[in-house]
């Protein structure tokens, strides 16, 4: 995985290199199911809808999970994931503080509704899956 390509500035057609920074690209020996069970959850959690329809309506196969931090009578709803399943070509993230009424629902949140899904349909209309 890599944080950035290249950044560009807004309104410009200036491009920072950023010397692309790769990230651990081995799973330590003896991890490797431990990373499988939880790749099968989070493809679980899409494929049994609790990541929301969207996510699992795409034409791409994604996987990802859900969480919420409970604040008082609010709920900040998160989201992460990568996809496609089979050839991993992004990677996402979604926290929307203080976004639903605290009610205990594990329901799909406002990232796996109405953020992520529009987002990654764009992205990859834009840069088609491999």
């Amino acid at each position: 995985p890599h944080f950035f390509r290249y950044a560009q500035e807004v309104n410009s057609e200036e491009v920072v290199d950023l010397k692309t920074a790769t990230l651990k690209n081995a799973v330590p020996e003896g991890t490797e199911e431990n990373v499988k069970v939880v790749q099968e959850g989070m493809r679980a959690c899409v494929t049994d809808g609790n990541c929301g329809d969207k996510l699992k309506g795409m034409e791409q196969a994604m996987a990802a999970k859900t969480g919420t931090a409970e604040v008082g009578d609010w709920t900040t709803a998160n989201l992460v994931g990568y996809g496609p399943v089979d050839d991993p070509q992004v990677a996402f993230a979604c926290s929307a503080p203080l976004s639903s009424v605290n009610s205990k629902d594990v329901a799909p949140n406002i990232c796996s509704n109405d953020v992520v899904p529009p987002v990654l349909e764009k992205y990859f209309q834009l840069y088609p899956a491999k």
